[in-house]
């Protein structure tokens, strides 16, 4: 019900629906060994991940699946949420395609 509505708004003011809530539901059926939001409902570091991948997604129009950034993130709970983005049809991708980041190393990576 709160999704209809938030859809409807965003309908009648013409704005960008962020789907967070409903993706992270999602997630979370499929996944509810993952803790997405700690007690006070904030988002654990796999809930800011989620978020961020959505709105990457939703700012630049490109597939936050592609990415390979994963902060420190554990793998395996990096990669079930990059699956979460994939279509059925594709395969998804394998924990030694990642590469961990190192903040002491300077970052050679194009950024916006």
């Amino acid at each position: 019900m709160v999704a209809a509505t938030y859809r409807e708004v965003a309908k009648v003011n013409q704005m960008i629906l962020s789907k967070n809530g409903e993706l992270f539901y999602l997630f979370k059926l499929k996944h509810p060994e993952i803790k997405l939001v700690d007690e006070e409902a904030h988002p654990t570091k796999a809930g800011a991940f989620l978020n961020a991948y959505i709105f990457y997604e939703l700012f630049t129009n490109k597939k936050a699946k592609e990415l390979e950034f994963l902060g420190n993130l554990d793998i395996n709970i990096a990669v079930k949420l990059k699956i979460s983005y994939l279509k059925p049809n594709l395969k998804p991708p394998h924990p030694k395609d990642f590469r961990p980041y190192n903040l002491n190393q300077e970052d050679t990576r194009s950024h916006l």
